[in-house]
């Protein structure tokens, strides 16, 4: 009776008979689809974050029905690619379809399942030997599997073992790789397996201790770079502080997790590079710092200015350095001390009073001082500067620099607040 319904009367019935409709095998693939959607486990929501920006999440589907869509997943029309998502969670009615069985004579149908999929048929009792043999033949598909989630150990144990360098490299890098595969990952003759076990979070901090002593600097140096160093020994962060690659004592440098203890000793490291990379950390502390502050090198003592763990002192001393370079980072600092900051607004150098000008503790008066200055780029910085009392504000939006004006009249505070 239902045999000639048109797509549209089809699609009128899916609301009172949604079953009759998944189960017909005229049902157009589009109805089948939209019923899909319409039951599936979960939906997308639309979510705002702090900062007003929309995002999709999955949320459960209050509407959702296993048996519609264990019927979808049954029916000849269902279109190939939802028929395979499908068989994530129906795995024996996607293998049962037809259409399935006509489609892998002619294609290899295992690499456009989705890993979920896969995962879920290989722990049936009894796997299709086309899909292991697929699997086995296809580097791609085991590269997949070796990365999801959802992959079962038993059959990472296997993966672990692959004579593909990418297979074993993506499980090295899966988060649920048991601990013992990734203790044998660990010692892997390649050493990008190595280094992903160094990027696996789940890599215990022995391992990490272990691969620290690693002969490949490339392995050192991605240990060096492990957001998790903080928990590793001393002894080994000492080990690599020292370590005879300049590549590995810079990335330990840099990296922001990098304790105290390896700091001091960068510190004093014979290459200028890394100085500079201690200099400018905002974790490097003050004792380390005021070493520095005496550095042969300029551009380490320029970090050093800009550095707001920098103690007072030295601060006062780099207002009155020699080298222009110094004074104009240091009036950039913020915890620069007024008495410097009144040092240097009257710097004879352009680009040090024009970067003072823009400093929010320079004193009001020599920031009228700076608005006045005969140098257009310090007027610049001064009519950018924040919470201008209304006699200078009304000074700049008359200068005859319209780039002055402009930046005067789009300061974020407006004028008057300092009546």
């Amino acid at each position: 009776m239902y045999k000639c319904l048109t797509a549209k009367q089809l699609q009128e019935l899916a609301s009172k008979n949604p079953y009759l409709v998944a189960c017909h095998p005229y049902t157009p693939p589009e109805i089948l689809r939209r019923l899909t959607q319409k039951y599936a486990k979960e939906v997308e929501d639309i979510r705002i974050d702090s900062m007003g920006h929309e995002y999709f999440v999955d949320v459960p589907n209050p509407d959702y029905h296993p048996f519609i869509l264990k019927t979808i997943t049954e029916n000849p029309n269902t279109p190939v690619d939802l028929l395979l998502q499908l068989g994530a969670d129906f795995p024996q009615q996607m293998l049962d379809n037809p259409t399935l069985n006509t489609l892998r004579q002619d294609t290899p149908l295992v690499a456009r399942m989705p890993a979920r999929t896969i995962n879920r048929l290989l722990q049936l009792e009894q796997v299709p030997p086309w899909i292991t043999e697929e699997i086995s033949r296809n580097c791609q598909v085991r590269k997949w599997l070796a990365g999801d989630s959802s992959t079962p150990s038993s059959l990472l144990e296997k993966l672990a073992q692959d004579t593909d360098v990418e297979v074993r490299c993506s499980v090295a890098s899966n988060p649920n790789t048991p601990l013992h595969y990734l203790e044998e990952l660990a010692q892997d003759t390649d050493l990008k397996v190595r280094c992903r076990v160094v990027g696996n979070h789940s890599t215990p901090i022995h391992y990490l201790e272990e691969l620290a002593q690693d002969t490949d600097l490339k392995v050192r140096r991605s240990v060096a770079s492990a957001l998790n160093i903080l928990n590793m020994s001393v002894n080994c962060l000492e080990m690599l502080a020292q370590d005879a690659n300049l590549e590995v004592r810079v990335v330990l440098a840099n990296n922001e997790n990098t304790p105290a203890s390896c700091l001091v000793i960068l510190t004093q490291d014979a290459e200028v590079v890394v100085r500079r990379r201690v200099a400018g950390k905002s974790n490097t502390p003050a004792s380390c710092l005021e070493i520095l502050a005496q550095d042969v090198d300029v551009e380490v003592r320029c970090w050093v200015a800009r550095n707001r763990n920098t103690p007072v002192r030295c601060l006062e001393i780099f207002a009155q350095d020699a080298d222009v370079s110094i004074r104009s980072s240091v009036a950039w600092n913020s915890n620069t001390p007024i008495s410097s900051l009144e040092i240097l607004a009257q710097d004879a150098d352009a680009e040090v009073r024009s970067n003072v000008a823009r400093h929010e503790n320079l004193p009001i008066n020599h920031l009228e001082m700076l608005a006045k200055d005969t140098n257009v780029a310090v007027r610049r910085s001064a009519a950018f500067r924040s919470g201008k009392p209304t006699h200078i504000y009304e000074m700049l939006i008359q200068d005859k620099d319209e780039e002055v004006c402009w930046k005067a009249e789009i300061s974020e505070m407006s004028p008057g607040c300092f009546m």
